[in-house]
């Protein structure tokens, strides 16, 4: 199965490593390597369902989103994400959410 940073060079067409001079370089970068790399794990893995709350219409929160995504690289994807793997996911996602509050929270 490949690794986070099998994937990264698939990602970014180059070969090198995440610890490399060529790291993800700004917020956007981050979401799409996350999106690319969720999907791609997805694809490796089965789905595996999480009981998670169900939101009434709305956005998470930043928090909540956290918590998912903790949740999320903890108990939905297997192998477990070594460290940096985690925090990669982690911090991804957040910028999903970010990005889908600013993009969505401007038309209500």
């Amino acid at each position: 199965m490949k690794t986070i940073d099998d994937h990264y060079k698939d990602w970014c067409g180059e070969h090198h490593t995440t610890n490399s001079a060529h790291p993800v370089h700004d917020s956007a970068e981050a979401c799409d390597f996350a999106e690319y790399y969720f999907k791609e794990k997805s694809k490796e893995l089965e789905t595996q369902a999480l009981n998670i709350p169900v939101v009434s219409g709305s956005l998470p929160s930043l928090d909540d989103a956290t918590k998912v995504a903790v949740r999320i690289s903890e108990e939905a994807i297997t192998p477990p994400l070594d460290a940096k793997g985690q925090t990669m996911f982690i911090a991804g996602f957040q910028e999903c959410i970010k990005w889908l509050n600013v993009v969505f929270g401007a038309d209500r």
